[in-house]
């Protein structure tokens, strides 16, 4: 019977220990604004968004793909950092094709973050006459605590921005 007991008690402390507040709202990573109309030669500034995160990050790598024939990016002049990780964080972008690799990491010693915040801002410039999806790519996407191990946000929602150019 005292097994039994026991078993009961760890059994509702495992729950109770484990389940989130249904009214919590759940994760995202996206980019804004989710669509723009542009003209030849204009440009469109989206900003990459954390909102509703509660698992604490140290640092996130990511890839985001876009259509090259629509679109151009510079990494050199289209980028800027945001405020959700320090502004002492070191932060790579890398343009190759039409997929932009981005790295943030907060510097050792420095505290690990959560909550909502901009990553970074995006800048194209329309080249052609077309749509172009601006899509991060889940596979690539990874987060990282402050030992350099990757961790799993649950429940994340990733959202993507389309621009048209005519």
């Amino acid at each position: 019977m005292k097994k039994i007991v026991i078993l009961l008690l760890s059994l509702i402390f495992y729950t109770c220990s484990t389940s989130s507040d249904p009214n919590d709202p759940d994760p995202k990573i996206y980019l804004t604004p989710a669509t723009s109309e542009l003209s030849l030669s204009d440009q469109s500034t989206l900003s990459l968004m954390i909102q509703d995160n509660q698992k604490p990050v140290f640092g996130l790598s990511l890839q985001i793909e876009y259509n090259n024939s629509v679109l151009s990016f510079s990494d050199s002049t289209g980028f800027a950092t945001g405020n959700y990780f320090d502004q002492s964080a070191v932060s790579f972008v890398r343009n190759e094709g039409s997929i932009i690799h981005l790295s943030f990491s907060q510097l050792r010693g420095e505290l690990s973050k959560s909550g909502s915040g901009t990553v970074c801002s995006l800048t194209f410039n329309a080249i052609g006459v077309g749509n172009s999806n601006v899509e991060i790519k889940q596979n690539d996407l990874r987060f990282y605590d402050h030992k350099g191990n990757e961790i799993t946000i649950s429940n994340l929602k990733v959202g993507l921005a389309s621009i048209n150019v005519q």
